[in-house]
């Protein structure tokens, strides 16, 4: 299983606002 670090194709960080823009970019690809 991957991790969400992996995933979101970010290094680990705790950092939210990165995490956040990380993850709204990869939003779109999964959305129907």
């Amino acid at each position: 299983m991957k991790n969400c670090w992996k995933i979101l194709d970010i290094e680990e960080t705790t950092d939210v606002d990165i995490i956040r823009r990380a993850y709204l970019a990869l939003l779109p690809s999964f959305h129907p």
